[in-house]
């Protein structure tokens, strides 16, 4: 049982490791800046099963031209964490199926 429970919290510790190295480049990936406007939980009317953030931003090199307020989903809801409306952040999106996801969110001076 010992050697289960080693192997299982060896295996979430690689997949952590996984999510922090992610890589957030090439096709796929922009980078922005902007303004969060709002910060909508789960279940909400953009989606019953992700968190969702209102930006304010720039334009986003190789996506947008201008620059909008636009709704994006949140890959993860920890990302959301000391984030609340009016702080200016750095963001990165990724293309997947369905949706633009916010997969990594900074706050900035």
């Amino acid at each position: 049982m010992g050697a289960v429970l080693a192997v299982l919290a060896s295996g979430a510790a690689a997949w952590f490791l996984l999510l922090r190295q992610e890589d957030f480049s090439g096709p796929g990936v922009y980078h922005g800046s902007g303004m969060v406007l709002a910060v909508l939980p789960a279940p909400s009317a953009l989606d019953a099963e992700r968190p969702a953030i209102i930006l304010q931003h720039d334009p986003i090199p190789d996506l947008m031209d201008k620059g909008m307020v636009h709704p994006f989903l949140v890959r993860w809801p920890k990302l959301l964490r000391g984030i609340p409306a009016g702080t200016r952040v750095r963001f990165t999106l990724k293309d997947t199926p369905g949706a633009l996801l916010v997969v990594h969110l900074e706050a900035v001076p």
